[in-house]
């Protein structure tokens, strides 16, 4: 009875990351279908003097970012598949390592799509440094809004005030005396 239940998590187990493999393969490719045929058509209907390179990298960093997901996937499936006829140790430490990996690159491939597009990188483009038209981020760090919900609140009182109304300076009492 033991074995059979085992067996049956080991199939079931497969079968789902075999799904999400899928599932991540099919929406990677209609992303990237989308892209291809948007980049056609704006190519169709802007000037040729517009660069459409940036289409390019996109496609190539969603697909870059959905490959170590997609590899170390199918490779988890498969030793899951066969964990019950190839149980040794070298096997046991290599099923816990893709299935760490695969588990690991469920949750990592959005923030690389994320990160990557945001900086513009791929591996198939590394931006040259200290060059204009690089596409590399700016050599500044990232500025946030330097206002709070309180600064934001004091202005929309100032606005308040010069339109007419009758607004209190204590934001404590509430807007109106």
């Amino acid at each position: 009875m033991y074995q059979k239940e085992e067996a049956m998590k080991n199939v079931l187990g497969s079968a789902s990351i075999f799904l999400t493999v899928s599932t991540n393969i099919l929406l990677t490719s209609f992303i990237t279908f989308r892209l291809v045929r948007a980049r056609r058509f704006l190519k169709k209907v802007l000037p040729s003097s517009v660069d459409m390179r940036g289409y390019t990298v996109v496609i190539a960093i969603l697909i870059e970012s959905a490959a170590p997901l997609t590899i170390f996937g199918v490779i988890a499936a498969i030793m899951q598949r066969a964990r019950p006829r190839l149980f040794t140790v070298g096997f046991y430490v290599c099923d816990t390592l893709f299935q760490g990996l695969f588990y690991s690159f469920c949750t990592l491939s959005p923030h690389m799509i994320i990160f990557r597009v945001t900086t513009g990188r791929s591996f198939t483009r590394f931006p040259k440094p200290n060059t204009k038209d690089s596409g590399a981020p700016p050599d500044v760090p990232i500025q946030f809004a330097h206002h709070t919900a309180e600064s934001s609140f004091f202005q929309s009182t100032f606005n308040h005030r010069e339109s007419g109304h009758n607004v209190s300076s204590d934001p404590e009492r509430g807007c109106r005396d």
